[in-house]
């Protein structure tokens, strides 16, 4: 589980569905620290935002009461014109493990760019979610970021003694051989799948990757995907399906850099014999 959690409050009813994920996410004696960023420009009576700071403080409280688990809570109000930066230096202030936003917020690309810590988004509704993460759902391409989402997926999985499914999507592009990249996925995940110590398996779907993915998203409790932006070979994610899919997925979605996990858990396995 996560020790240090940023959660970005916008106000609504986002903020309370960022909130849900993280005290799910949270680690037992864990901390959560809602950021409320408000316009740089904006002057905020001292005693005013004291006020507001302490009620969004005891609102957290009583929304996780129902946890079994000790945390700490903790409010920050921050002026700046741009959330997502906000949040990422609240992140690397407080040496935070994950960022927490809701599906609402309009800076996921810009939260997605950096690449220092995971960003999680909660779909809307789920403040009202009561079932627990029994089974994490893992898209995976061979690159280094899904591997990092691998090695997270699987870590989380031992802590909640959860299930863990992998999916590649391979989607026909200009001249590339169909068929031999379907064979190059299959045996790849086949030896990913192999070398996890725990329940775990895995499928390549042959689709568009938001097509797949969001439906793999109805079938699992939590998605975790590598970053937006790089080459991939088998057009698994580009930053507009990764954007949408945080948008529309059934489930809460993280988002994993790979320089913000352990490099040691990150080694590729040896290639499958062809």
């Amino acid at each position: 589980m996560f020790h240090v959690i940023i959660v970005g409050a916008d106000g609504y009813a986002g903020g309370s569905d960022a909130l849900a994920l993280a005290g799910t996410l949270v680690a037992d004696h864990g901390e959560l620290v809602i950021v409320d960023v408000y316009p740089a420009d904006r002057e905020l009576d001292p005693e005013a935002q004291r006020s507001f700071e302490r009620l969004l403080h005891d609102d957290a409280r009583a929304m996780l009461t129902g946890l079994r688990r000790e945390m700490t809570v903790k409010v920050r109000s921050v002026p700046d014109d741009a959330p997502s930066d906000a949040l990422h230096r609240a992140a690397v202030s407080e040496q935070a493990d994950l960022i927490v936003v809701s599906a609402g917020a309009r800076h996921h690309g810009q939260l997605f760019a950096q690449r220092d810590c995971p960003v999680a988004v909660a779909p809307r509704g789920y403040r009202h979610a009561t079932a627990a993460l029994r089974t994490l759902g893992v898209a995976f391409d061979g690159s280094a970021d899904a591997r990092a989402a691998v090695a997270l997926g699987a870590r989380l999985a031992g802590e909640l003694g959860a299930r863990l499914r992998l999916r590649t999507a391979v989607e026909p592009a200009g001249r590339i051989d169909y068929e031999d990249a379907v064979h190059r996925a299959n045996a790849e995940l086949a030896t990913v799948i192999v070398a996890l110590d725990l329940r775990a398996a895995g499928d390549v779907v042959q689709a568009a990757p938001e097509v797949a993915l969001q439906t793999f998203s109805q079938d699992v409790d939590l998605l975790l995907t590598g970053v937006p932006g790089e080459a991939k070979r088998w057009r698994l994610l580009t930053g507009s399906p990764t954007e949408w899919l945080a948008l529309h997925a059934g489930c809460p979605v993280i988002v994993v850099p790979a320089p913000a996990i352990d490099a040691a858990s990150l080694s590729p396995p040896a290639a499958a014999a062809p």
